[in-house]
């Protein structure tokens, strides 16, 4: 669990060769997930970014999108003004044919 404001904060994430990236999220509170998509492992030149806001009354929620970089770093932010009970995140990277820009299991759009 993430202490309020606080920012959990993944290892770089190799995507070279997938076409399609999807992250999970549970979390006792609301927050934000940011993902960035760079060319470089060393995650300085940034091809694109998504900011998501997770709203924990809907519970789980899934995401995903187009892998736009080789190289990913997701962070989630605890929005909440006390620490979480729970969190729990998942990613994955396919290659699959995935003609849709973005798409979400809770009907949420982003681009």
């Amino acid at each position: 669990p993430l202490a309020s404001g606080a920012t959990f904060t993944s290892t770089t994430v190799n995507v070279n060769g997938y076409s399609q990236v999807q992250t999970e999220v549970l979390a006792s509170h609301d927050g934000t997930i940011d993902i960035s998509f760079c060319s470089d492992v060393g995650l300085t030149d940034v091809v694109r970014s998504l900011s998501i806001p997770y709203v924990a009354a809907n519970g789980y929620q899934f995401f995903a999108a187009p892998a736009f970089g080789n190289f990913i770093e997701y962070k989630f932010t605890n929005n909440g003004v006390v620490t979480q009970t729970d969190f729990n995140d998942s990613n994955k990277s396919t290659t699959i044919n995935n003609r849709s820009i973005y798409s979400t299991f809770n009907g949420y759009f982003f681009g």
